[in-house]
């Protein structure tokens, strides 16, 4: 039986699928495709410093569908393009997200 602040969130869009998942060490950003997961982006260890809930995760997709992201608090946090790249900053729970321009583009942040 999972913990209430275990949770997966995520939605499909162009036969890929991009969700966010807590568990009791990590929080993890995945895409994957109807058969298995294509890529795997750490975002955080959990710890004492911050709490992370449902209510607080937002998993988007760039208008054109080539990236999704998630958002935590209101900021983004990490990208998976379709392609395989993959972005997330340093200390990212401890700074503003991400703020670079080109990771951002295609988001409606």
């Amino acid at each position: 039986m999972s913990k209430p602040d275990e949770f997966i969130v995520g939605w499909e869009l162009n036969g890929f699928r991009a969700f966010f998942e807590q568990d009791d060490a990590t929080g993890y950003l995945y895409l994957a495709n109807s058969e298995k997961i294509l890529h795997a982006l750490h975002i955080y260890n959990r710890n004492s410093t911050f709490d992370v809930f449902e209510k607080d995760v937002e998993v988007i997709w760039t208008g054109s569908g080539e990236r999704c992201g998630v958002k935590i608090f209101g900021k983004l946090r990490g990208v998976i393009g379709i392609n395989g790249d993959m972005y997330r900053p340093a200390n990212v729970m401890k700074t503003d997200g991400i703020v670079e321009p080109e990771w951002k583009r295609g988001f409606d942040l």
